[in-house]
């Protein structure tokens, strides 16, 4: 067992186990029990106490075990019903994030530039430059707190991710290459820019982030295409070789008869794949393999593998591919009612991000719309500093929105399928939305008073 390919990720305990029956000359069921000492997983250990105890009092393995699956199903649908609500706590959390912190930031810094003291000015400057800096990068923690507590699925990893490491540094030099060619760079890396600055500089961001997202995205998105979907069509793969096998069939002869059956669905590329390499001389069990490897899900890896496992250790009758079968379609019901659950979550960072955005810059104009509508009262006193501090902390409150919508798309990402690659295309989104909204209000005139003057 420690060989088999299906067990990757028990592979370290099934070995040792090999290991203490070869060289400590223990029975099997005494090393299983040692191996439940090193075990983290309690499911894990729960299952294998259940065999050690079947074998030791007579019981029927087959029967009991099949049984104990029904009950680990159970478990894992209760442990995926609570993920998704611990998953439902930090998209809340980030909602309270943005609706408190990220908006409080940003108060604590305007009503520093409404009223200036002697040190005042200093401090305002340092918090624009923790709201470019640290505001974007606790989207990074949520996705942490988002990875911890989600019903993750063992898959391989993305492509994305390395097209990504590419992709986000060229894309930074993109951006600053548009500020040095329209004279922005200077007020962008002190963030001394003010209203005026701010189109040419959310141009510039705006086309650097696109630069970093959108390739990525597009490489997830091909992955997806071509590695995923085939789950659903697994289920049906398994039944057709039960029943192949039960009428009488090879599974070579299952395999040739299914390949380009309508009901396999994506599976029949797949299929032919394997009927190729069978023509070419590949054994069955190793043509499963190497068909498996294009498959991104996991279930559907693991169930072409387990035939492939099934043929080579001589277990493949109709009742353990029907066995398979069974928890296969259990495992992707318990993922799909996770995945409805946490649907609505998607656009949880998407709402944050909109309000929080429009909040503090709509905030910022205002101010910046009443101390212009009235030159007098801005001409002297501490109203006159803050008529020349404001510009830069909306300046650099459009600055640290686009990079905190930048990163709360890998929230989304995450949040929606448990990838970060996933979140590539929202950030791109986010970004534009994002950029949209700061240009567009920095050409709208925001006052709430009146600037005619009352007459009697």
């Amino acid at each position: 067992m420690s060989r088999v390919q299906a067990f990757e990720h028990v592979r370290g305990l099934s070995s040792y186990v090999s290991k203490r029956v070869r060289y400590l000359g223990e029975g099997v069921e005494e090393a299983v029990l040692k191996t439940l000492d090193v075990s983290p997983s309690k499911l894990f250990n729960d299952f294998m106490s259940t065999y050690v105890l079947a074998i030791r009092t007579g019981a029927p393995v087959l029967q009991t075990m099949e049984a104990k699956m029904r009950d680990v199903a159970d478990q894992v649908r209760v442990m995926a019903a609570g993920a998704a609500d611990r998953l439902q706590g930090v998209a809340e959390g980030y909602i309270i994030w943005l609706a408190s912190g990220y908006i409080s930031i940003f108060l604590v810094v305007i009503l520093g530039a409404l009223f200036p003291s002697g040190g005042s000015t200093a401090t305002v400057k340092l918090m624009e430059v923790v709201a470019v800096i640290l505001i974007p990068l606790v989207n990074l923690m949520f996705v942490l707190m988002a990875d911890q507590t989600q019903f993750k699925f063992p898959e391989k990893g993305a492509k994305a991710y390395r097209v990504f490491a590419y992709s986000f540094p060229a894309g930074l030099i993109v951006s600053f290459g548009i500020l040095v060619a329209t004279h922005e760079l200077v007020n962008f890396v002190t963030l001394s820019g003010v209203t005026q600055d701010l189109e040419p500089v959310m141009t510039a961001l705006l086309v650097g982030l696109l630069v970093a997202s959108i390739p990525p995205a597009y490489v997830n998105y091909l992955e997806e295409k071509r590695a995923t979907g085939y789950e659903q069509y697994a289920a049906r793969l398994l039944r057709s070789v039960a029943e192949g096998i039960r009428a009488g069939l090879s599974p070579e002869g299952v395999v040739q008869k299914v390949k380009d059956a309508p009901e396999m669905g994506k599976l029949r590329p797949v299929l032919n794949n394997v009927t190729a390499l069978l023509k070419l001389g590949v054994p069955l069990k190793d043509a499963f393999r190497r068909a498996s490897e294009g498959m991104m899900e996991f279930y559907a890896r693991v169930s072409v593998i387990s035939l492939a496992d099934m043929i080579e250790v001589g277990s493949m009758t109709p009742e353990t591919v029907n066995a398979l079968a069974e928890q296969l379609e259990t495992q992707l019901a318990i993922r799909r009612d996770y995945k409805n659950k946490v649907r609505v979550l998607l656009f949880t960072p998407y709402v944050g991000v909109i309000l929080a955005l429009v909040a503090s810059v709509l905030l910022s104009f205002s101010i910046l719309g009443l101390l212009g509508s009235h030159s007098l009262i801005s001409s002297y006193g501490p109203l006159a500093a803050a008529s020349q501090i404001l510009p830069n902390v909306v300046f650099a409150s459009g600055i640290s929105s686009m990079f905190n919508a930048f990163f709360a798309g890998f929230l989304v990402g995450k949040i929606a399928t448990g990838r970060v690659s996933a979140g590539f295309v929202h950030s791109a989104v986010l970004v534009v939305v994002t950029a949209v909204i700061l240009v567009a209000l920095s050409h709208v005139n925001i006052s709430f008073v009146s600037t005619q003057a009352p007459s009697l």
